[in-house]
């Protein structure tokens, strides 16, 4: 209010005096809290307006919402016809404020009807603001509580004039972050005429996406081609799908070396995929596994060709284990690795 200085002025004097004055006033109950501090922001609009004639009359509307978030509890004050909005994961979407207007006291009288306010020439005027008095008469609902996956939108009027209540919830509940979301209605709203300036801020609570049910979906349109509404169950059938997928890449893959026998590949890894694959063959067909079946994956890495063979110890729970034998190895033998592997071999096959 007061043209766009006073407007911008009036602003952000709110919105600085505000946070200063609540952060200052720990030892006052919430409630007293948010009553002072609009109050103290009233009066530094009011005593700024009577510095400046290009100042005089300005002021603002306000939202504020506050959170305690240990103890799951959230405070919504406001001043004009500022809104509030709260969209829960079931798909409920509540306007949390009822606005401070004329056309507000004549929906209240019966006068009007909700959708004769929206075109009403008086939808503007406003009954209460900060600025006009060095004191403001605030209304606060409080304490509420919050569950994960809540949102909650704090907007002005220059949104809500041009976006109806089904807008907003669309878009609040088809996009995930809520920086884009803001970004979406504002632009969406410059889109329609863009009057008035518009001001949104969006508190998403929880790091899971909601999931909302079909009919708010339905009601919402397009909400059903959008992650929001994915479950649980279905991003576990997603996962799902990756692993066998990729099990089958990997099954492929072996089943083509050991059939063609790339030439691209170097003699070594060649040697231990054809190894892996008989391995697996001979696994699939129920015969058993020996240390001599181990050791011959680990000969296709090294370079001697006349590698010693496994000799067989024990764990001390009566399972014989193989291990490359380290005696007569020939000293030009390089590049051997894996030398200390053990797998368990019930045959007590040497």
């Amino acid at each position: 209010m007061g043209g766009h200085q006073g407007g911008e002025t009036a602003s952000r004097l709110a919105v600085e005096t505000i946070e200063s004055s609540f952060s200052r006033n720990t030892t006052l109950p919430i409630t007293e809290r948010i009553r002072s501090a609009i109050n103290d922001a009233s009066a530094a609009i009011f005593d700024a307006a009577q510095t400046s004639p290009a100042l005089k009359g300005m002021g603002t509307t306000c939202v504020m919402l506050v959170t305690d978030k240990p103890a799951g509890r959230l405070w919504i004050a406001h001043v004009g016809d500022s809104r509030c909005y709260r969209l829960t994961p079931k798909g409920d979407f509540q306007r949390m404020t009822k606005d401070h207007s004329r056309v507000q006291e004549m929906v209240d009288a019966g006068w009007i009807t909700p959708d004769d306010a929206a075109q009403s020439e008086v939808k503007n005027v406003i009954t209460r603001a900060l600025g006009i008095e060095r004191t403001a008469q605030a209304d606060v609902s409080g304490p509420l509580s919050f569950a994960n996956g809540d949102r909650f939108l704090l907007c002005s009027d220059g949104l809500t004039d041009m976006l109806s209540d089904v807008d907003i919830a669309s878009i609040l509940g088809r996009v995930d972050k809520p920086q884009e979301a803001a970004e979406e209605l504002v632009n969406l709203a410059n889109l329609r005429g863009g009057h008035d300036n518009i001001t949104v801020c969006i508190a998403a609570f929880g790091k899971r996406k909601p999931v909302y049910p079909k009919t708010f979906i339905e009601e919402h349109g397009g909400l059903a081609d959008t992650k929001v509404e994915r479950t649980r169950l279905g991003r576990m059938w997603q996962y799902g799908q990756y692993a066998v997928f990729s099990m089958l890449f990997c099954a492929i893959l072996l089943a083509l070396v050991y059939l063609f026998k790339p030439k691209i590949l170097p003699v070594p890894l060649r040697t231990v995929f054809e190894n892996i694959s008989k391995l697996l063959l001979r696994r699939t067909c129920g015969e058993p596994l020996t240390a001599h079946d181990s050791y011959s994956v680990i000969k296709g890495v090294g370079t001697a060709s006349d590698a010693p063979e496994p000799s067989t110890v024990t764990n001390g729970l009566g399972d014989a284990l193989a291990a490359p034998s380290s005696t007569n190895q020939p000293a030009s033998s390089t590049n051997v690795f894996a030398t200390e592997l053990f797998i368990p071999d019930n045959t007590n096959k040497p």
